[in-house]
């Protein structure tokens, strides 16, 4: 079943951009990355994902569904930015080459070893058991603006550790990459710094670099999983010269 989902906009351009938050997240954190798009002549919607922020919650929580709500927001869209979770439910919508013109993946949750699927699962609930407050976050990640800081707290305070286990849970085994590297339409990569802690690290960059000719991979140096927040400019700068 089809949830209606809470949106943020930005913008009023003739141009149309989504923006997919990842797990135990929402639509409001994306307020730098959704603000520089507005400036640039995008009309941007940030939704927040059943399950997070203020949309209902469900019973299910693959990224069949996730995909399905999303995708009644609207038919077309001129370009879709996915981060984490967000990421696997662009990719899942994006498989229609009539859904967007392009899309962005800022370190893609779409490949996981059965091996730390279980560990991932208890990571996710455990932020929201016992979630960090705005403090400790930034002395955490150094490189986030207090506001990603402030937003990612009240996201976590919203959703809860079921809708944590159950987004785990539903898509195992995280064997994405094939749909990767079957998308129809051109889209860009954004791995986080192996070095720093990557979800989508360069060994699976460079498979789906070289299964389609329509994907581009790239890592954004010193920049950890949550690459919007460690590096806004450098997100900013890769988006805008890949939509022109």
């Amino acid at each position: 079943m089809v949830v209606r989902l809470t949106t943020r906009q930005w913008g009023d351009g003739d141009r149309h951009a989504l923006l997919l938050h990842g797990i135990n997240s929402s639509g409001g954190t994306w307020w730098r990355v959704a603000d520089a798009l507005g400036a640039q002549g995008f009309t941007v919607t940030a939704p927040d994902l059943r399950g997070h922020g203020d949309s209902p919650r469900a019973s299910r929580y693959a990224a069949a569904d996730y995909a399905a709500d999303v995708r009644a927001l609207r038919e077309r869209w001129d370009l879709v930015v996915g981060h984490s979770l967000g990421g696997l439910v662009a990719v899942h919508a994006a498989l229609d080459p009539d859904w967007t013109a392009r899309l962005v993946l800022l370190d893609p949750a779409v490949e996981l070893p059965d091996s730390d699927v279980e560990r991932y699962t208890e990571l996710n609930v455990q932020e929201v058991v016992r979630p960090q407050d705005p403090e400790a976050l930034l002395a955490a990640n150094p490189q986030w603006h207090p506001e990603d800081a402030r937003l990612k707290f009240l996201a976590v305070l919203a959703t809860s550790p079921f809708v944590a286990e159950r987004t785990m849970r539903d898509n195992a085994p995280w064997h994405y990459l094939p749909d990767v590297g079957a998308l129809p339409v051109p889209t860009l990569i954004l791995g986080a710094d192996p070095a720093v802690g990557a979800v989508f690290g360069p060994d699976l960059g460079d498979v789906v670099a070289a299964a389609n000719a329509g994907i581009e991979y790239r890592v954004v140096p010193n920049a950890g999983h949550s690459v919007h927040r460690d590096a806004p400019e450098d997100v900013l700068e890769a988006i805008a010269a890949w939509v022109g």
